[in-house]
């Protein structure tokens, strides 16, 4: 069965990986694939993409920015595959990825889920990434899933026949802020309302390049917790005063551990065991970089409350 592959990339300001990024995916050892690359980049990065143009990879640059989630879905209604791969820029795939997944959807399989690792463990806010996806692992996170969602969960280059995504809402957009974050689990919930059979296999890794540097993991995580409002108000249907609840007991939940100290020394201690260095040198690392994310995890909910009440006045004045 020949099966072919478009590979989706949004991109936004991705001159530092969408290289490296796109040499992997020239490298794969799988010829029957496209590689579409849609762009909402204010830096160099169309320029990069645009330049392996004569390789086979499609630049989409849309008018408008309209966000993560849209530029996925165009990617998606573009592609002519079978299977739609979702990647993000910072993503290294394995020369056999595409024939290892391969042989799922040969056997009937509508999607495939591979686990992530990070790549750059040698830095500490990348390591402190990394330590978490090690640490599910080992709590079971992977295998309760299989069993309690049906193989189906979202991950590092997610992959579902290209037919049964269109049959989807595809990933929410359109709203008065584009949602930066949790976007990803509501399109695999409505995959498997469709019955959609998944498998995850744990023998594919995928490495990832995770942020290496303070303002881009303070970013990244007050990123993810600007998701948190946007999901609660555009698809979940949520008051604004319903959210700031939401949002005052998480921030009020972070302060208490930071004070109480204990459960966040555990829990860092626990992250430590499973690195290489020493553990209660590596505790007080972790220990900071949790701090860190907690604080952009609230600055970022609470910034985001915010907007979403100004950009809907906005819209409802016009």
């Amino acid at each position: 069965m020949n099966t072919t592959f478009s590979i989706v990339i949004p991109t936004y300001n991705e001159e530092k990986d969408i290289a490296r990024t796109l040499d992997k995916l020239l490298a794969l050892d799988y010829p029957s694939k496209e590689i579409i690359v849609v762009d909402d980049s204010t830096d160099s990065t169309p320029k990069i993409v645009a330049d392996y143009g004569q390789r086979g990879v499609e630049l989409i640059k849309p008018e408008i920015r309209k966000g993560r989630s849209e530029a996925r879905n165009i990617g998606i209604k573009a592609a002519k595959g079978d299977v739609v791969v979702i990647l993000n820029a910072d993503v290294l795939l394995p020369p056999d990825f595409l024939r290892r997944i391969k042989a799922h959807y040969d056997n009937g399989f509508d999607s495939v889920t591979a686990i992530s690792e990070v790549e750059n463990i040698e830095n500490l806010y990348a390591r402190y990434v990394g330590l978490h996806h090690l640490r599910k692992q080992a709590r079971g996170v992977y295998e309760r899933r299989k069993t309690e969602l049906k193989g189906i969960f979202w991950a590092e280059g997610f992959s579902v026949r290209r037919e049964l995504a269109l049959r989807t809402s595809l990933f929410p957009s359109g709203f008065a802020v584009p949602i930066v974050a949790g976007e990803d689990v509501r399109f695999v919930d409505e995959l498997r309302d469709l019955g959609c059979k998944g498998i995850i296999d744990e023998s594919i890794v995928i490495r990832h390049v995770a942020p290496d540097n303070l303002l881009e993991f303070w970013n990244i995580r007050r990123g993810r917790g600007e998701g948190t409002p946007q999901i609660r108000r555009f698809l979940d249907g949520y008051s604004y005063i319903r959210i700031g609840l939401v949002v005052f007991t998480k921030i009020l939940l972070r302060f208490l551990k930071a004070v109480l100290i204990v459960p966040i020394v555990m829990y860092n201690y626990d992250l430590a065991s499973r690195s290489q260095k020493n553990r209660v040198f590596e505790t007080v690392q972790l220990m900071y970089c949790w701090l860190i994310e907690q604080v952009a995890f609230s600055i970022g909910e609470a910034l985001s409350l915010m907007n979403i009440i100004r950009q809907e006045g906005l819209a409802s004045q016009k």
